[in-house]
């Protein structure tokens, strides 16, 4: 057999679907770049599997694999199409107790299992995809808690519709909604599923309990400030920005805000307000028509200065904070909104230039947690 062909035949003898002929990436990509990934690897094995030069021998081989690489190669794009490419439990079966429990939004069907968080607005529930067939993998299934609460998750579908509206790299920095459903009068949203630690639970661990290290520190500032830049270019106020709404994975420092349900859009224009701000993580101004950027950097502030063992009520740091960092933090939770930054771009940019001033250039550093909870 030709050498190329039989590499070829050993990658698809490993191959379920199409996650494992064109790859897995651990952040949601913009849909355009992961497709031209995928097509990338796709026309490196048509080279192969169509080739002219193959013997009569190794024909019908090629061709086998050359009809198994387009069926792949369809599913692949139908998924990212759908935002359902390499969904975690993507080769697991939907378990027995979840069968129980499903509704079809077109032709996507979503198995509903335990519920795992309950909030004061929403409860989460553990689901599965089916698409046309194919259990694509885990999905959380976001409810409101009584028909009363549906704006909460209204307010966060328009929200994260409008930041995803163009895919740029930072938008793995908030979640990912695949679909809006309706139960009992109560709105839904599916979800991608999140695995990580809310900063709350990242607090409640023993090793972090006095503060998270400010070198591990910067760098969940710094996904959250690119998710609160990207979010602002579009007039999105999150507004309830706290330890339990930023999630972050320790394993590939991935972090995201959550919890969109109380934003505003635009105040200023179309006239709306925060829904239930949050005690002193909101800003003062939050609940009122000067709500702005400059709110949610106040939250932001607010929330880090917490992590690194502050007290978020006096804005005091432990001592052993080097001072610029403290400094950083401090211009951002000053009670004037006009004394505050409000441009999350340029305030990354500046904690960038921080971070080599204080530790010299990056450098990986491994953030101890135990196994991750699943988040929404």
């Amino acid at each position: 057999m030709d050498p190329e062909l039989e590499r070829v035949v050993d990658v698809f003898r490993d191959t379920r679907d199409p996650e494992d002929l064109f790859g897995t990436e651990p952040l949601v990509l913009p849909r355009k770049v992961l497709s031209e990934q995928v097509n990338k690897r796709y026309y490196a094995l048509k080279l192969v599997t169509s080739a002219s030069y193959l013997s009569p021998d190794d024909t019908d081989v090629a061709r086998d694999l050359d009809r198994r690489l387009e069926t792949l190669h369809r599913q692949a794009q139908t998924r990212i199409e759908v935002g359902a490419y390499n969904l975690q439990g993507r080769h697991q079966l939907v378990p027995l107790n979840y069968r129980g429990k499903s509704f079809e939004v077109g032709n996507r069907r979503y198995y509903i299992g335990p519920r795992f968080r309950q909030g004061e607005e929403t409860t989460l529930y553990n689901g599965y995809l089916e698409l046309e067939g194919a259990v694509l993998g885990e999905v959380i299934l976001k409810v409101a808690l009584t028909p009363e609460n549906s704006p909460f998750l209204e307010r966060e579908a328009n929200a994260l519709g409008l930041i995803r509206r163009e895919e740029y790299r930072e938008t793995a920095y908030v979640p990912f909604p695949l679909n809006r459903f309706e139960s009992g009068g109560r709105m839904g949203l599916v979800m991608r599923r999140v695995d990580g630690f809310n900063l709350h639970e990242v607090r409640q661990e023993p090793l972090h309990r006095a503060g998270v290290d400010p070198k591990h520190m910067v760098w969940m500032l710094s996904r959250a400030l690119a998710a609160l830049g990207l979010a602002h270019q579009y007039g999105v106020i999150h507004g309830r920005i706290c330890p339990q709404h930023i999630v972050i994975d320790p394993a590939t420092h991935l972090g995201m805000i959550v919890g969109w349900g109380g934003s505003v859009i635009s105040p200023a224009r179309s006239g709306q307000r925060l829904l239930a701000p949050i005690p002193t993580f909101s800003a003062p101004e939050a609940a009122g028509a000067t709500i702005g950027p400059w709110s949610d950097v106040y939250s932001l502030g607010k929330t880090f200065l917490w992590l690194l063992g502050g007290d978020p009520n006096t804005n005091a740091l432990p001592e052993q904070i080097e001072p610029r960092l403290a400094a950083f933090l401090n211009s951002m939770v000053k009670e004037d909104p006009y004394q505050r930054p409000d441009d999350c771009w340029q305030l990354l940019d500046s904690l960038d230039h921080l971070k080599v001033e204080l530790w010299g250039e990056k450098k990986w550093r491994v953030f101890e947690m135990p196994t991750p909870s699943i988040l929404g």
